[in-house]
């Protein structure tokens, strides 16, 4: 049977599914009887239908029996599959009384049509109301007699359905219009003007009046962030535009500061009657908050799954820590754990001599076919000073790249050798010395994450924290050897020394006294019980003051005082031995209380030293010091003594008058500081030499007078000695020379400069001669042709003219100092000035390969002067910058004009000067360091002329430099002149309006006349401008200039400017600086392009002149 059936089907519907459930039925058991004895329009029919798309179905026969496609099958709902091959009516009895009539016409040969025909029927186990368009025909059989009926029918209810809501959402959305939360407003006409807005738009713009004006007038803020250009396409391509997220500054308050507003919104094109474009939609909604809540709630979630990452990582270091003792294996399993964990190349702890600036590595981990660092000392230095600067200051230091980054790329190398191109250092400071690092390696650069930095950070505080407890317990268990040790050691200290020592508890009771304290008063010393028993001691007060001879209680000890919290450092008194009545001894008593930890006394210690012998000694020094105090301030010279350790003990009068100083200041070896920092060391070394060796000690050095200044004075020392030759004491004078050296110093800096200038000018002359000598014998050759003869005349006129220069120079310089020069002054332009003296110098800085980068003002700027000698003064500071600024270089010169002054700066990027140089480099014959070769030339007059000659102007010149190999800058400021009537030019008289603020604009471009153009075009804004033709000479001149704007053509010869753009955003400055794309290309991908390389704008040739005006407007200065 299913084989008979298979064949009536045709084979282009055989997969599908109502094909198959066709084949496979058991049509015998129906009145249609099997399938191979249809007839064949049934048979025709059921292939049509089986191969449509469209919902179809046949009824056939006196039951007819129902038959229908996949298509229709949707619509029965549960009723399929049984629905195949039931009669019609059982299929759909329960709609049978809509239908069942219209069937009964179609039989009788009237064929009917019903659009949106409303249905209630129940197909899925549930009344619904449903809509149908459909059509009801008659099938004619092999007797030319309806036998069937064919259906085709599509179920409209959605559009139905949809069309009823229209209408009743268009009611709402009137009143919804006014009440929605979210803004909405009606634009009319490609101006767009505002023809209808709901209270939530106007809340958004700040409650302006809006209906009736443009856009543009209505929020005229809007300008430059795009939302003219969408509102334009959208009117024009009648597309629309959807936004979500997007930022908005707006002017929420009148006169208030722009506000950053997210929103998300649609630009919606509605049309009219004839379906042109009228008019645009606006609907959107302020997702402000909920933009911020966003981002806050996506920090919240990174932020705490980086916190459980951490705690998993801290519960397995502290597992592997917590039982190790031994500091070596804490940092060993410390940096396996981490290296591991971060999957880095490399982790090493490092300890650190912060003193000696070294650091050597103690344990460390390497990953798979990573090479240790060796053990061997190495020094911080070689490793960047600003990488352990922030080390030493307790700061993480995280280095992505060290070859690019600033703190390391000069010692790239040194990392290199190790094997290191990212490195991360997490310090450990103590009493501010550096003492430790860890630091994780990675061989290539690497962005190191805020997770790297924190496991670093956790890793290096738990280890430090570990190492401290396990040294603890190393140190504790050595401070208890220690302890037992030094017991020992203090009592064969306590016997040894010459000092009677005593011990009491806090009742008083002597527990202890050593061997001197019993031979001083006597064998029979009692050990007393308790402060009472004091009294048993036999002493009288002997400190000169009003209870000097009274008898001491037994609570005046000084031991009894100690232990009542009193002090007693130094009581001079008079005891009689216990064994020796009668006798005296005079001897000082020191006492210092015994604390605990909490501060409480435990105890007192009293040391007692017999001083009978040295009390006769200062009585009978007493009356010498006198006589020899008398006697030294009576002489003229500073008088001074020092004892034999070389600690100074005595000033006379002189010394106090000349520095100033309170009596008794400078003893010691307080009086180095009166002495000049700089002569310090040496006066210091030279009386340690004396000390040492006993010779006499003679110095000059410069002491700080009581006006403040260090004047020069001449010291002289001579040792004293005893019988047996040992120095007991040095006398020593000090003589003011100040004047004297002074005088001496200026006649030994002119003779130098004398013979420095004698051996200049022969060397400068002698360079003229040596060719023009060359040349008169050449020529006395009896065969030298006409060429040559020419060729050797204007070799001769050239040094000739080079000499005539030279002594030129010198008469100039001889003129200003004695003020025999003339200025021949007139009302000059200081442009016209600059441009002269650039062109003058211009070969010079040609042949050294230098680039000159020159700004001046748009505007005329007047001086009064000598132009001859103006040229001069400019041209002489450029000579000196391409001279003493190595093959290659940048120099600037900029002219500003200021309201009262003219300002001229030349800047280069030369050898520099230091700060004696600059102190000095406009006095006369003064040069910096040279070669042997003297290649820079000249006499050292050219600055001392520029000098003389701005101050004839009524102006000033100054130097400024941040030391060798950092370059100088050189500043003329001259008096401006405003002629009368002078005034700027009028709004709107010339093509272009100047810029609000002048920028520095670099434009890029291969095409000469495009790029001369649009140069010419910025300079007449205002703007400064310079021109690069290929992309490696822009990023050269970028690194002198740093511009703020770059305009860049994409398709360069040598890079296109997508890649140029990358390279200027890395290199320093380049992060601030305005990109604008300015090319033939202006597809999206094109956009998307340049965006990605990071430029701000794209413009497409031809720019529009007012709009790339407007955007440089906006643009401020980063600098």
């Amino acid at each position: 049977m299913l084989g008979e059936n298979s064949s009536l089907i045709a084979d282009a519907v055989q997969d599908g599914t109502m094909a198959r459930l066709i084949r496979e039925h058991d049509w015998a058991a129906t009145p249609l009887g099997p399938q191979a004895s249809w007839p064949p329009p049934l048979q025709t029919t059921v292939d049509l239908m089986l191969s449509s798309q469209f919902p179809m179905f046949v009824a056939w026969g006196a039951e007819r029996c129902f038959i229908y496609n996949d298509a229709y099958s949707q619509i029965l709902g549960n009723k399929h599959p049984h629905a195949l091959g039931a009669p019609f009516r059982v299929v759909w009895n329960d709609i049978w009384e809509a239908v069942g009539p219209i069937a009964d016409r179609a039989f009788a040969n009237q064929p009917s049509y019903f659009e949106d025909l409303p249905i209630r029927m129940e197909r899925n186990g549930y009344a619904e109301l449903t809509y149908f368009t459909f059509s009801y025909s008659g099938v004619r059989g092999e007797g030319g007699g309806i036998d069937g009926m064919f259906c085709v029918c599509q179920e409209t209810t959605a559009s139905v359905v949809a069309a009823q809501r229209h209408v009743d959402e268009m009611d709402r959305l009137r009143q919804l219009f006014q009440q929605a939360p979210g803004f909405m407003a009606l634009l009319r006409g490609p101006q767009h003007v505002f023809e209808m807005t709901n209270a939530a738009y106007q809340q958004l713009t700040g409650g302006r009046d809006l209906l009736g004006r443009t856009v543009r007038e209505a929020l005229p803020e809007l300008a430059g962030q795009g939302f003219y250009e969408l509102l334009d396409n959208v009117y024009r391509d009648g597309m629309p535009y959807v936004a979500r997220g997007t930022s908005v500054r707006l002017q929420r308050q009148p006169g208030a500061a722009l506000e950053d507003v997210v929103v998300s919104f649609v630009f919606q094109p509605f049309t009219g009657a004839d379906g042109a474009i009228t008019g645009v939609f606006i609907e959107g909604s302020d997702v402000t908050e909920q933009h911020l809540a966003q981002q806050e709630l996506a920090r919240n979630i990174a932020r705490l799954e980086q916190v459980e990452r951490r705690q998993a990582f801290q519960l397995e270091l502290a597992d592997r820590i917590r039982d190790l003792d031994d500091p070596e294996q804490i940092t060993e399993a410390a940096s396996e754990i981490l290296g591991k964990r971060l999957r880095i190349d490399r982790v090493i702890y490092a300890e650190v001599d912060d003193t000696a600036q070294t650091f050597v590595v103690s344990r460390q981990w390497c990953g798979d076919g990573v090479a240790e660092v060796d053990g061997n000392v190495r020094s911080l230095n070689d490793f960047g000073p600003r990488v352990i600067e922030q080390l030493r200051a307790g700061e993480i230091v995280v280095i992505d790249d060290v070859r690019s980054d600033p703190r390391t790329a000069r010692y790239s190398d040194e990392y290199a050798r190790l094997g290191v191109g990212a490195d991360l250092g997490v310090p450990l400071v103590k009493a501010g010395q550096l003492v430790a690092v860890l630091n994780l390696h990675r061989k290539s650069a690497f962005a190191w994450t805020e997770n790297c930095i924190e496991h670093a950070r956790e890793t290096a505080e738990r280890t430090w924290a570990a190492l401290q407890s396990a040294r603890a317990h190393v140190a504790l268990k050595t401070e208890r050897d220690q302890a037992e040790n030094e017991r020992r050691l203090l009592d064969a200290l306590l016997d040894a020394v010459p000092v009677g020592i005593g011990m009491a508890d806090t009742d008083g009771k002597l527990v202890r006294v050593n061997r001197a304290n019993r031979q001083l008063w006597g064998d029979s010393l009692p050990l007393s019980g308790s402060i009472a028993g004091y009294a048993e001691w036999t002493g009288w007060w002997a400190d000169g003051s009003s209870r000097h001879g009274q008898p001491l209680a037994a609570h005046e000890w000084a031991l009894a005082r100690v232990l009542r919290g009193e002090d007693a450092p130094n009581d001079m008194v008079e005891i009689e031995p216990f064994d020796a009545p009668g006798q005296r001894r005079t001897i000082v008593l020191s006492a210092a209380a015994v604390r605990d930890a909490d501060g409480r006394i435990t105890g007192g210690v009293v040391a007692h030293m017999d001083v009978s012998a040295r009390q006769e000694a200062e009585r009978a020094l007493r009356a010498s010091e006198a006589k020899f105090r008398t006697i030294t301030n009576a002489m003229p010279h500073m008088v001074f003594s020092a004892l034999p350790d070389g600690n100074h003990d005595y000033f006379n009068q002189q010394w106090y008058g000349f520095t100033g100083v309170a009596e008794g200041a400078t003893f010691g070896e307080r009086w180095l500081q009166v002495f000049h920092p700089d002569d310090q060391p040496r006066a210091m070394a030279q009386w340690q030499v004396s000390l040492a060796s006993g010779e006499p000690y003679e110095i000059e050095f410069r002491l700080r007078h009581r006006s403040g200044q260090y004047r020069w004075v001449l010291a002289r020392a001579l040792p004293i000695r005893d019988e047996g030759g040992a120095i007991v004491r040095w006398m020593g004078s000090a003589t003011d020379i100040h004047d004297q050296k002074q005088t001496q110093e200026a006649l030994r800096l002119a003779d130098r400069r004398k013979d420095e200038f004698l051996a200049m000018l022969a060397h400068e002359l002698r360079n003229p001669l040596a060719p023009i000598s060359a040349g008169a014998d050449l020529l006395r050759l009896t065969r030298v042709d006409e060429a040559r003869v020419r060729q050797i005349s204007e070799l001769i006129s050239r040094q000739v003219k080079h000499m005539t220069s030279l002594v030129d120079d010198l008469m100039d310089v001889s003129r200003v100092t004695r003020g025999l020069i003339t200025l021949d002054n007139a009302m000059l332009d200081a442009r016209h000035i600059v441009t002269d003296a650039v062109e003058q110098v211009r070969p010079l800085i040609d042949t050294r390969g230098h680039q000159l980068v020159v700004h001046t003002p748009p505007e005329s700027a007047f001086v009064m002067g000598d132009q001859k000698r103006l040229i001069q003064v400019i041209t002489n500071v450029l000579n000196n910058a391409a001279k003493y600024t190595p093959q290659g270089g940048c120099i600037v010169l900029k002219m500003e004009a200021g309201a009262e002054e003219v300002v001229i700066g030349v800047a280069d990027n030369g050898i520099g000067m230091g700060p004696d140089m600059v102190g000095r480099v406009f006095e006369l014959f003064t040069q910096a360091e040279r070669t042997s070769d003297r290649s820079q030339g000249g006499l050292g007059i050219g600055l001392a002329l520029v000098n003389s000659l701005v101050e004839l102007h009524h102006g000033s010149v100054t130097a400024a430099s941040a030391g060798p190999e950092q370059g100088s800058e050189f500043t003329i400021r001259l008096p401006r002149v405003v002629l009368p009537g002078a005034s700027a030019e009028k709004a709107g008289e010339g093509p272009l309006a100047p810029a609000a603020a002048a920028l520095r604009v670099m434009v890029v471009d291969d095409n000469t006349d495009a790029a001369m153009m649009l140069a010419m075009f910025l300079e007449s804004a205002g703007h400064q401008v310079s021109i690069e033709h290929n992309a490696r000479r822009a990023l050269q001149s970028a690194q002198c200039e740093q511009p703020d704007v770059f305009m860049l053509d994409i398709g360069l010869p040598d890079m296109d400017g997508n890649e140029l753009a990358r390279l200027l955003r890395a290199q320093p400055g380049g992060e601030r600086a305005v990109l604008i794309a300015i090319t033939g290309y202006g597809q999206e991908q094109d956009r998307q392009e340049t965006a990605a390389a990071g430029f701000d704008f794209h413009y497409v040739k031809p720019v529009d002149a007012e709009q790339l005006l407007t955007l440089l407007a906006e643009v401020k200065r980063p600098r």
